[in-house]
């Protein structure tokens, strides 16, 4: 996955040499490893739960038809995508509040997130089978200190597949978007 997103930073560059300034650099991996790390403004993107992560050549292909990059995570036993959503949710704070720590006063966090579909556990807590990931991000940002600065929302296009699984199976929940979360450390 690090290798995608040097290679989305180089394109970036490329394209938009006199807008990007300033020294940047790119980690990958357990982000707890290393957290706090000073920076003057982070973009993160945080690991999905266990139905991306065990997905296997069916979701990829599914992502590859949808022009997305779904790889498989590693199977290390540290690996946050292997953990239930709740224990994601819970994990996911320590790194936000790694995240919050590495910036000063007026430093920026923007994260990507997109709600995800689960059927077998969320519907049991009145969510109908959505994870709010997205919503559950901002709630655990804010908790760590952080401020909501700013919410974006772009189509996140579903594969062929799933459009027609849609079809043939209305009840399956329908997440089309994701979103681009932007918080401030104000204090």
């Amino acid at each position: 996955m690090v290798e995608n997103q040097m290679k989305n930073w180089e394109h970036l560059c490329q394209q938009f040499p006199k807008e990007i300034t300033g020294i940047y650099t790119l980690h990958g991996g357990d982000a707890r490893r290393y957290l706090p790390y000073p920076a003057n403004h982070v973009i993160y993107s945080p690991p999905y739960s266990v139905n991306i992560s065990r997905g296997g050549k069916q979701v990829a292909a599914m992502g590859a038809e949808s022009g997305t990059f779904v790889g498989e995570y590693g199977q290390d036993r540290a690996q946050l995508s292997r953990l239930s959503y709740f224990n994601l949710v819970i994990a996911m704070k320590e790194i936000y509040r790694g995240l919050y720590q590495s910036l000063p006063v007026g430093g920026f966090c923007c994260t990507i997130t997109k709600d995800s579909v689960n059927t077998k556990e969320a519907k049991y807590r009145g969510y109908g089978g959505i994870e709010p990931y997205s919503a559950d991000t901002i709630k655990i940002c804010h908790e760590v200190g952080f401020d909501f600065y700013r919410l974006y929302q772009r189509d996140a296009k579903p594969s062929l597949r799933l459009q027609i699984a849609w079809s043939q199976n209305p009840g399956i929940p329908h997440v089309q978007t994701e979103e681009i979360i932007i918080m401030a450390k104000n204090k």
